[in-house]
């Protein structure tokens, strides 16, 4: 009788391991992290933790260390076929009540392995690490209760398997992991990857949201570095002038930090800027524009080379995004008013092997061959015959118009002559600010129906009939830009080391944080963000530059 009740209960426990080995288990693991900012290394305390597991999401708060805990139940589906060979996990035969469990597993080459026994509340019981040789290996786990249910993972740094335990015996005690033999084995035997995977994601304003994904077994330990999200987007500024103020200080250099002007590497560096595009600006005045404009473009080749460590010359947008990648600004070359080609396309040409990727058409004065906006004559008179030809050949070497400071009917040939997006790279809306310097809206959707960018300047008479301003002046051009034709077509174009004064706030190009706060504040979502601050220059320097 007794033996028939023995043979019962063995019957029962294989029923039960073949169960555990075959289908899916629902247990509870314990995953904690810890959240710092990026820039500082500083905790960053109250960040929302989402865990999406499947179907299910949680979320949790980072206490004012930065770390985090949470458990979530997990759903590990074993259908893997096994055999001796990969993971066993048997019985302590012939006596169903003993309080062990062998542990068999093959590797099929040295490598390091970690073993975890796992209670169904995810806590953890007991570890065991080690690097092993390629092999057969076995380990046995003695439990301390009667009748546990327990789960046991096996990791490496390239699979991880989980197997659920259960022990029949009686008894207390502390639950005991013990190493046995260990035997090399044919190679090609490999532990299989589980399934329980997880998406996290962890945000606080302002940092930008950061998302991974990962495989859980239980007692994984994250660490997130945040950016904020003016860190984590392209800050693009697609207009300053410091070429000229260097052309008449030779003592200036833009690796020095200076207290003087707008712009240096430092204050680039501190205001996070990724993209900055350098204009060469000549005085209509100049009795010689095309060498005067050559030399500004050779002050700026001068400044790429003497600064390879942080700034790079770029001329097309997957170029600017190695830039950044690599930690460097990516410097792009323009030019502002075209008499420096003295009515010469050759000369235009020259100034395109140096690398500009936009030319202004007029500035304050006008062309014989293009009207400028201050010009009385702007609504009336636009393009000449030459004045086309530049604008076709600009599409030709794929350099971005701008109609920045450029007459309405010019900026109406304009449209009709070009293929391409243009720009406007630093400029008003003249319905907040009544300047002829401004786009009146229409002009604004003209300009976004090419897929163009209207890009907010800095100049306080520009943005404010006061004549001063501060950032949210500044944003409430950008509002209505974005109201007007959508956030795809609004841009920055500071105009720095162009003007003589500057918004509160907004005093050199180290503040441009400050601004991505503002729009934070004023409700600007992140991608929103992210397309004003530089994705959309990148779409239209990618689409009219090239790859």
């Amino acid at each position: 009788m007794r033996s028939v009740l023995i043979s019962k209960m063995r019957v029962h426990v294989s029923i039960i391991v073949l169960l555990c080995l075959t289908i899916g288990q629902l247990f509870a693991v314990t995953i904690t992290g810890k959240v710092t900012d990026a820039e500082s290394g500083y905790a960053v305390s109250n960040a929302t933790v989402r865990i999406t597991c499947g179907s299910t999401i949680d979320s949790t708060k980072t206490n004012s260390s930065g770390e985090w805990e949470h458990k979530l139940s997990v759903n590990i589906r074993n259908t893997i076929a096994l055999n001796k060979e990969q993971l066993v996990v048997s019985k302590a035969f012939p006596n169903p009540f003993y309080r062990t469990t062998k542990i068999n597993f093959t590797l099929p080459h040295r490598d390091a392995v970690s073993i975890a026994v796992r209670n169904t509340q995810g806590e953890t019981l007991e570890t065991y690490r080690s690097v092993l040789p390629k092999g057969s290996h076995s380990f046995t786990w003695k439990g301390s209760k009667s009748a546990e249910v327990n789960f046991v993972t096996i990791q490496t740094p390239t699979y991880s398997i989980t197997r659920k335990v259960v022990q029949l015996g009686s008894g207390s005690g502390v639950g005991q992991l013990s190493r046995g033999s260990g035997s090399e084995a044919p190679s090609g035997i490999a532990i299989k990857a589980g399934d329980a995977k997880i998406i996290l994601s962890v945000s606080k304003s302002p940092y930008a949201v950061h998302t991974e994904e990962a495989d859980v077994s239980g007692g994984e330990h994250f660490k997130t570095a945040l950016q904020t999200i003016h860190a984590y987007s392209h800050c693009t500024d697609l207009h300053n002038d410091i070429l000229c103020k260097m052309a008449r200080n030779s003592n200036y250099f833009l690796a020095d930090r200076h207290s003087t002007y707008h712009t240096d590497i430092p204050r680039l560096q501190e205001g996070q800027v990724d993209i900055q595009l350098f204009a060469i600006f000549v005085s209509p005045s100049s009795s010689n524009s095309y060498s005067s404009g050559m030399k500004q473009a050779n002050i700026f080749l001068r400044e790429m080379r003497n600064n390879p460590k942080t700034i790079i010359q770029c001329n097309t947008a997957d170029q600017a995004l190695d830039a950044i990648k690599n930690k460097k600004i990516a410097g792009v070359l323009a030019a502002e008013g075209a008499y420096i080609i003295e009515n010469n396309i050759d000369k235009l040409k020259d100034f395109h092997k140096k690398g500009i990727k936009y030319l202004t058409i007029t500035w304050n004065e006008s062309l014989d061959w293009a009207i400028c906006a201050k010009d009385p004559q702007s609504t009336t008179r636009g393009l000449s015959n030459f004045g086309r030809k530049v604008i076709r050949t600009l599409d030709t070497l794929g350099i971005i118009i701008d109609v920045a400071h450029t007459g309405i009917k010019t900026i109406e040939d304009i449209l009709e002559t070009t293929k391409n997006p243009i720009i406007s790279s630093h400029t008003g809306c003249r319905k907040l600010r009544n300047h002829y310097r401004n786009l009146y809206d229409s002009q604004i959707k003209a300009i976004a129906k090419t897929g163009g960018l209207v890009a907010i300047c800095f100049l306080p008479s520009f943005i404010s009939s006061s004549g001063s301003c501060d950032i949210d002046d500044v944003i409430d051009h950008i509002d209505h830009v974005v109201k007007l034709v959508g956030v795809d077509h609004a841009a920055i174009g500071s105009d720095f080391d162009g003007i003589s004064s500057t918004p509160r706030g907004l005093e050199d190009v180290s503040k441009f944080p400050a601004l991505t706060t503002k729009l934070i504040r004023r409700g600007y979502s992140q991608p929103d963000i992210e397309k004003i601050l530089g994705k959309n220059f990148l779409r239209v320097f990618k689409q009219v530059c090239g790859e």
